[in-house]
């Protein structure tokens, strides 16, 4: 709801302080035309032969008779009953009109004649005229009839309701920025969780990754140095067969290999089939025992890959060893 907003130095007549101030003037206004008043009213009662001692009771009739009219057409405007207020006005004007003229008569008894005399009897009619003209004055400050006081309550009400709304709809802007701030949170949230899993199943992926070439390849030498070991086995025992060596099958190896985990099988790579040991002579066997130890087998895999016990190999490695042939292991 719009308002005017009033002048920090405007009047606002719905103040106390301001009634207060205007009644107070008013009061004072009232205590003066009666002051004045009254005095012309004492002379006057001694023209009415009223009983000497007793003429300021004509004066206090007249006036208080003003002053009663007023407070009851007051407290009846206050009340809404207007005919009563009407009555009231028209006795409180009567005793007005009487005092007024009171007035003026004393003053053409004064000692002025000509035109002087006629704005004497004048001036002197205006106190009273001022108590009629202030009595209205009080009425329109200090009280309010039924009608102007439901039409100021219905205005209050519309701006307490007023205020009403605008608490409510100011409630309702701020609940539902809360409700925006609050799903923008949880997006952010999600979106911090959808990111934190994209990364971890990146880590993963890499980690799997690094983990797969680092089999592979490790595979792939194993595999490659099979080969290299049969094909120079397949070459020695070709060398032998040459020299006309006789190469026996293979005895049994006295001892198990450990079982060996079996590698990824890799792509365009094949195994090469395990060639089987070979029993030899004794030059020849000596010379292949040197070759396996230079290729760097140790003795349990050369008497196991030439079929010959391991101190057969022992002491053909120790002979070859002092003669220079083989160096120390």
């Amino acid at each position: 709801m719009t308002s005017t907003a009033r002048p920090a130095w405007g009047i606002n007549p719905e103040a106390p302080a301001y009634r207060l101030v205007v009644v107070a003037l008013v009061a004072s206004l009232f205590a003066s035309a009666f002051a004045l008043s009254a005095s012309a009213l004492v002379d006057v009662a001694g023209w009415a032969n009223v009983h000497p001692g007793l003429e300021w009771l004509m004066a206090v009739t007249v006036d208080a008779g003003i002053l009663i009219g007023t407070a009851m057409a007051l407290h009846e405007r206050q009340r809404g009953t207007v005919g009563r207020v009407r009555a009231l006005w028209v006795a409180v004007a009567s005793l007005t009109l009487i005092s007024a003229v009171l007035n003026a008569a004393h003053a053409l008894d004064g000692p002025a004649a000509g035109w002087q005399e006629i704005v004497g009897a004048a001036y002197a009619a205006i106190p009273p005229l001022l108590v009629w003209w202030a009595t209205h004055l009080l009425a329109w400050v200090a009280t309010s009839t039924p009608a102007e006081i439901a039409a100021q309550e219905a205005a209050h009400a519309a701006a307490v309701e007023a205020q009403h709304v605008e608490h409510a709809h100011r409630a309702k802007e701020r609940r539902a920025a809360d409700r925006s701030r609050a799903a923008q949170e949880r997006q952010d949230v999600a979106a911090g969780q959808i990111d934190a899993a994209r990364r971890a199943a990146q880590v993963a992926a890499e980690v799997a990754r690094l983990e797969a070439e680092t089999v592979a390849a490790r595979g792939l030498a194993r595999l490659e140095a099979e080969a290299k070991v049969a094909g120079r086995r397949t070459a020695a025992e070709a060398a032998l067969r040459e020299a006309g060596v006789a190469v026996d099958a293979p005895a049994q190896a006295t001892t198990a290999r450990p079982a060996t985990p079996a590698a990824p099988v890799l792509p365009l790579v094949a195994r090469t089939p395990v060639v089987a040991p070979v029993a030899v002579g004794a030059s020849a066997e000596e010379a292949a025992v040197a070759e396996l130890r230079a290729e760097g087998l140790s003795e349990r895999a050369i008497a196991e890959r030439l079929g010959l016990g391991k101190s057969r190999v022992h002491r053909i490695l120790a002979d070859r060893t002092a003669t220079g042939e083989v160096a120390a292991a």
